[in-house]
């Protein structure tokens, strides 16, 4: 491969990690396609080969930084686990990478509804495959027998992926003190089990 061939090809990666940083630190309306090209080194007339428009580039930030990617990268590996290792790992996996996306979420919260309705679309696209995929695993468990036959793995999904999110909006956007008397890892273990077992004696 070419020196050059090489370059281009790493060209939509460059633009994308620039773009993160800057929707992360401006948001998406504070941010200009020239801002990227110019941050990733390049010519704005090379950006447009690559990503037609901002909301474009977003739509693929979103795809590939958000918990989509890592949640796709991790199902294959913890399918075959029993459910309540699976899930400690799942959500611990998606906690972290809350964490390493908050200044990004921060200012999704605080701009979202300014959004054109393209990249509002795009962002909801990217929340339901989330879902999605999680649902697809439950719904392996339920056929594994590891769940309640009448669950509805959309709904169970999206309640455990909540209590995670809560969590996280809590403790690290509004620095709450949550459960001070237990560990993360018990707090987390927590959710796992009220998550398969329930609370009723």
């Amino acid at each position: 491969m070419t020196k050059l061939k090489a370059k281009k090809e790493k060209t939509p990666e460059k633009i994308l990690e620039t773009a993160l940083k800057l929707f992360s630190e401006r948001g998406y309306l504070g941010t200009t396609t020239k801002e990227i090209a110019t941050l990733a080194g390049i010519t704005e007339t090379t950006l447009f080969r690559h990503f037609p428009s901002k909301e474009v580039i977003f739509e693929e930030v979103l795809k590939r930084y958000s918990f989509l990617q890592k949640l796709k990268e991790l199902l294959p590996q913890v399918e075959d686990l029993p459910a309540d290792k699976a899930l400690s790992l799942l959500g611990k996996a998606f906690l972290e990478r809350l964490r390493e996306r908050k200044p990004l979420i921060l200012i999704l919260q605080s701009e979202l509804n300014l959004y054109p309705e393209q990249v509002r679309n795009a962002f909801q696209s990217i929340i339901s495959s989330i879902k999605s995929e999680f649902s697809r695993y439950l719904f392996k468990l339920k056929e594994r027998g590891e769940l309640r036959e009448d669950v509805h793995a959309e709904i169970a999904g999206q309640a455990f992926l909540g209590m995670i999110f809560s969590y996280f909006l809590l403790k690290d956007i509004k620095g709450v003190l949550v459960c001070e008397n237990f560990s993360e890892e018990d707090i987390l273990h927590e959710y796992v089990q009220i998550f398969l077992k329930g609370v009723k004696k």
